[in-house]
Formats: structure tokens, C-alpha cells, sequence
């Protein structure tokens, strides 16, 4: 029985909406030039992290379990050193081109990852496919109590797009806690409106494991990491309880 792919019936609206998203973008091209080596990107979706990457020069590869937005990434760095490599991000050691110098899960793509064992499973394989000096950027949201009471069993209007054809994209989404613990069911559902009203709907759910800072810090130091960076936000301002990011620098020295 083929495994369900959520987004494989959303490349073209994951793009649409996240195209235009540049928030941590300077950060991660930052933090590229303070090392050597290759980068891997974790959960890499159809590339738009990796495009900068490997714009400014490096030699990029992305992991992703759906292959229909590995299809798009190709597409969108065709020419650009970038490769991109079907699979499961919590065991990367089969992805060639390592030692890395820099591993990246760039927005909530730990997230992905649903069991405590399965992150786990993917910082320490990470440790172990970085090179000496080598960091693994984590990204993730942060679980405050204001950010899940704002998220959590309320249904939100993520955004809404126009095309050149003149057809609205609505986003929706609603979430609410799954059956295992820290889990969101998060179900979302893309509303394409025609100029005569017409309209029509795709739909795509999934499971989501959210960390907190002091179980990722955990997690971290299990794996190897002995020296790690903790901020709250793309501009560096340290973590704080009520921040809207947890951003852990991990390094391996």
C-alpha cells in the first residue's frame, strides 16, 4: 500500500504561499558563511531555503520524504549546486556528500518527526554526519501557552494569494491536540475561488510534534552536542519563555 504524501497535492500551493517568506533567510546564509563544507537541509520541501544557499555559492543537498516537492525543488535549481535526495530525514547517514558543515531543519520541519524517538533519532544521526566545527540549526515553533491557545481547536484564514488569472487562493486551517502527547492534528484546506464564484477545494491533513525548549535541550545534549546557541527569534534576541521561535545553533566541536 503506497505511503500517504500530505503535500502531494499541494506543491503549487505550498509555493504560493511560502515563496514570498524570507524571515529567516539572512540568518541561515549568515550562519552558512561562518563554516566550510557542504549543507544538508532536512525536510528541504521544494528548495526555498536551499535557492539562497546555493546561490551565494555552497554546495547544498535536501532530504524530503515527498517526492513531488523534491520534483519541484529540482525544477527551481536547475543549474545551481544543489541535489536532493529522497527519503527519511531521521536517518541520514545514508546520504552521501558528508561530512556536512552545517545541518539544517529550517521551520517547524522537526515538527514532522512524531514520536520523541524519531527526533531524537535525527539530531543524533545529524551529530553523526556533521564534520569537527560542523552546527545544526534547529528551527522550530515555540509552544507557549499563548501560542497554542492561539492556534489549538479554532479555525484560522491563513492567508489569501491572487493569481495572475485573477482566481483567490484562501488558506484555512484548523488544529487541535491529537491522541498522543504534544501532538497537533493539523488539518488544512486550500479554497481556489474563480472569478464567476466558482469554487474548488484541496484538502491534506497531518500530525505535528511540537518541543519544548528544555526536552530539545535534552535531546541536543543525548546526541553529543556539548555547546549550543539559543535564540527566540531570526534577529538573535535570546530565548525566552514566551518567545515565538525556539532557534538552537548546536555545534559540534
Amino acid at each position: 500500500m503506497p505511503t500517504y504524501d500530505p503535500y502531494a497535492e499541494i506543491v503549487e500551493l505550498y509555493d504560493l504561499e511560502h515563496n514570498d517568506y524570507f524571515d529567516d533567510i539572512e540568518l541561515l546564509v549568515a550562519l552558512a558563511e561562518l563554516g566550510e563544507g557542504p549543507i544538508l537541509e532536512l525536510g528541504c520541501g521544494t528548495g526555498r531555503v536551499i535557492q539562497p544557499l546555493a546561490e551565494a555559492g555552497h554546495t547544498v543537498i535536501g532530504i524530503d520524504a515527498s517526492e513531488p516537492m523534491l520534483a519541484a525543488a529540482r525544477a527551481r535549481l536547475t543549474g545551481l549546486p544543489a541535489t536532493f535526495v529522497p527519503g527519511d530525514m531521521a536517518d541520514m547517514q545514508a546520504v552521501s556528500g558528508g561530512p556536512f558543515g552545517m545541518i539544517i531543519a529550517s521551520l517547524n520541519s522537526l515538527m514532522h518527526l512524531t514520536t520523541p524517538i524519531s527526533q531524537l533519532a535525527a539530531i543524533t544521526s545529524a551529530y553523526a554526519s556533521l564534520g569537527d566545527g560542523g552546527r545544526l540549526v534547529i528551527d522550530t515553533l515555540n509552544p507557549s501557552l499563548s501560542q497554542l491557545n492561539h492556534l489549538m481547536n479554532t479555525t484560522h484564514l491563513e492567508g489569501s494569494w491572487t493569481r495572475d488569472d485573477e482566481t483567490t487562493i484562501d488558506k484555512w486551517g484548523y488544529r487541535r491536540a491529537g491522541e498522543d502527547p504534544q501532538i497537533i492534528d493539523t488539518l488544512l484546506w486550500y479554497d481556489s475561488v474563480q472569478s464567476d464564484g466558482a469554487v474548488h477545494r484541496v484538502r491534506t491533513r497531518f500530525d505535528l510534534r511540537y518541543v519544548h525548549q528544555s526536552e530539545l535541550a535534552l535531546m541536543l545534549r543525548i546526541a553529543g552536542f556539548d555547546r549550543i546557541d539559543w535564540y527566540g527569534s531570526y534577529e538573535l534576541d535570546p530565548w525566552y519563555a514566551d518567545a515565538d521561535r525556539i532557534i538552537a545553533v548546536a555545534h559540534k566541536d
